[in-house]
């Protein structure tokens, strides 16, 4: 305090100023933060949120660019503006992740432009059209057993030049009085889907006639016999001395007998003609279909997981089906595994019931028809059982 009252005047005034100079310092310092900072929130633009939907055929080849038509709502208007319409342009590029055409039904995208963030709904729509294009009646022998029925028909329906996703699985429903150890008419109907989209599917009525193997019996042939024709009868006439008297009387002369008509011969019968039989034709057989490889003669490889049991082979297309239970990490359940030379395909149920039709690849698995709810762990486990059943007959995935 005594120093700052031996100050001069002067000295008071330079620190008076001085503390001026530096308050107002700061103060233009503060104004100047304040003014950028509301810089750069106005040079930040506003990023819009817009939701669009692409619908599309299935298999359908992508263009380069989409342009779809915006409609502006009545909040984003000042009052003194009209309702537009705007065009937005999207690159295919820009899609994330990629558009596939070859899964039918829903999949969600984004797309990131500047100023706005498109989430874009593709719809896959399956336009394909299933053609049953096979035999109408089929006529069997009595005996035949349904297995080789249905592989009868089916080989009159299916077409080995389709893609694996264009293939048929097929189904029968047969009428309540169908028995193929009796003969009869028979009404059955043939259903048909896609592998990839059950609801996609058609249907076809059929003529199955049951009939019995003809035994061929000979009739025998009719003999037609002459009957000897009747023998004339000779009549000899008799001649009766006459008697003596005891005075000379002469002998009247025997009067000669009237010759007797001869019987005319009775006329013989004209033989009948042979009547010869009429060969009947002998009744054509059903084609024989073909043997089934006996599952018991085929040799099951040393990699297959124990607990799997052969149960649908086609050799000659190197096509090997398992009935295979195993439960996987997080409870969902294998049932059934099949490999060709194409790879292999794992089929269950997921924890909540749901199917699993599955296809292990390099790297990931791809699912058809649903998508199951599997955990990362379950996915590497159907990964590993897909390659160990392929690898067993020296396929790969």
């Amino acid at each position: 305090m005594n120093k700052l009252k031996e100050l001069t005047t002067k000295q008071k005034a330079v620190i008076g100023v001085s503390l001026i100079i530096i308050l107002a310092a700061i103060t233009v310092g503060l104004i100047l933060s304040f003014n950028k900072e509301n810089e750069v929130i106005e040079e930040t633009p506003e990023v819009k949120e817009v939701e669009l939907e692409l619908t599309l055929d299935y298999k359908q080849e992508l263009e380069d660019e989409y342009t779809f038509e915006l409609e502006q709502s009545n909040d984003e208007l000042s009052s003194d503006e009209t309702e537009v319409e705007t065009k937005l342009t999207i690159k295919t590029e820009d899609i994330q992740p990629e558009i596939d055409t070859s899964l039918i039904g829903k999949t969600e995208h984004v797309v990131e432009l500047e100023d706005v963030k498109v989430k874009l709904t593709i719809i896959v729509e399956d336009n394909r059209e299933i053609v049953l294009d096979g035999e109408t009646e089929f006529t069997v022998d009595v005996g035949l057993s349904q297995d080789d029925l249905e592989k009868n028909i089916l080989d009159s329906f299916v077409s080995d030049d389709v893609e694996e996703d264009d293939q048929l699985e097929f189904d029968f429903e047969y009428p309540e009085n169908f028995d193929l150890n009796e003969e009869g008419e028979y009404t059955v109907t043939l259903q048909a889907n896609f592998v990839n989209n059950v609801d996609n599917k058609a249907t076809k009525e059929l003529t199955v006639i049951t009939v019995a193997e003809e035994e061929v019996v000979e009739e025998p042939v009719e003999t037609v016999v002459d009957e000897p024709a009747n023998k004339q009868e000779k009549t000899e006439d008799k001649v009766s001395n006459g008697s003596s008297n005891n005075g000379s009387v002469a002998a009247k002369p025997k009067p000669k007998p009237e010759p007797k008509p001869e019987p005319k011969p009775e006329s013989k019968p004209e033989p009948k003609p042979e009547v010869k039989p009429e060969p009947k034709p002998e009744p054509k057989p059903a084609p024989k279909p073909e043997p089934k490889p006996d599952l018991g003669s085929i040799s099951v490889p040393g990699g297959i997981p124990s607990g799997a049991k052969l149960i649908k082979a086609v050799p000659e297309e190197g096509f090997y089906k398992f009935s295979y239970n195993k439960t996987l990490s997080d409870g969902a359940k294998i049932e059934e595994v099949a490999v060709d030379p194409k790879g292999a395909i794992v089929t269950g149920k997921d924890k909540n019931g749901e199917m699993i039709h599955s296809y292990p690849e390099p790297g990931g698995v791809r699912f058809i028809f649903v998508e199951p709810d599997l955990s990362p762990e379950a996915i590497l486990e159907i990964i590993e059982i897909g390659e160990q059943f392929a690898s067993a007959y020296g396929y790969s995935l």
